[in-house]
């Protein structure tokens, strides 16, 4: 299977704030590469980011590994062979294997204690329009941060405040700046 180097850091890149940088728990350190979009997962929170170009294989490796690997690479196309326990990586005259991890990656679901790890539909336009409130003065954080709850969004600068809902979304209460 050949996949975009480039396209495949960035998607990286967006996925790797929900890794653990270190973990007793091997697959909180991993990400899942999927035919059309890229998953970490720390048990609290997970983000996916989706591949423009669909690849033909599921795998999953170590995060720091795998993203540190392919920025090494200077060839933007890579071959890339799964095999049960082993991903294999070709480019230009490099060849290496990162191990995967026979675990199954967890499957998170939507749920009130842990949080959400799909984006639901709307969820992306609902935090734009509440950007568009939210203060750029970082020195008020509930002014300069989106608050989200159930199926909520809030943004707020002090003087107005913009709600919208997401359907089928149940996030916990969190505060993100």
């Amino acid at each position: 299977m050949l996949l975009n180097r480039s396209e495949m850091v960035t998607a990286l890149e967006a996925v790797k704030g929900a890794v653990a940088q270190k973990s007793f728990v091997p697959i909180l350190t991993h990400v899942l590469v999927q035919p059309t979009s890229v998953l970490a997962y720390n048990s609290e929170i997970g983000i996916r980011a989706n591949l423009a170009t669909p690849l033909d294989a599921t795998f999953n490796v170590r995060m720091d590994r795998f993203l540190g690997l392919l920025k090494a690479l200077r060839e933007d196309e890579v071959d890339i062979t799964v095999t049960d326990d082993k991903v294999h990586i070709k480019a230009g005259q490099h060849r290496s294997s990162l191990a995967q991890i026979k675990d199954e990656f967890p499957k998170p679901v939507v749920k009130t204690t842990s949080g959400w790890v799909d984006t639901p539909h709307g969820f992306k336009e609902a935090i734009e329009r509440c950007l568009m409130a939210v203060s750029s003065d970082e020195s008020n954080a509930a002014m300069s941060s989106i608050f989200i709850i159930d199926d909520k969004i809030y943004g707020s600068d002090g003087r107005r405040v913009i709600r919208c809902t997401v359907d089928g979304m149940e996030a916990p209460a969190v505060l993100i700046p």
